[in-house]
């Protein structure tokens, strides 16, 4: 049995700009929920852990953590400004 899952993310705005890319494939434990994602996102660019991010799965806004499943999208999305 595999203990690892695999899951993209994608990154909008700033995000993208901060990491250079615009999509990551990331592996972690089964199990895992999009907090741990989250925080394993933010280790990786720390100058990002103080901009509020609203988290999507699947293309569905969320408002709490929620358990992740292999090959499920991320999408990080910081607040957008403009006029």
């Amino acid at each position: 049995m595999n203990d690892k899952m695999k899951v993209t993310i994608r990154c909008f705005s700033l995000l993208k700009y901060e990491t250079g890319k615009s999509i990551l494939s990331i592996e972690c434990p089964v199990g895992s929920d999009t907090e741990t994602v989250y925080q394993q996102f933010i280790s990786n660019y720390p100058g990002l852990k103080d901009l509020p991010i609203r988290t999507a799965v699947n293309k569905e806004y969320i408002s709490e953590k929620i358990e992740l499943y292999d090959g499920d999208e991320i999408s990080f999305i910081p607040p957008v400004s403009g006029g």
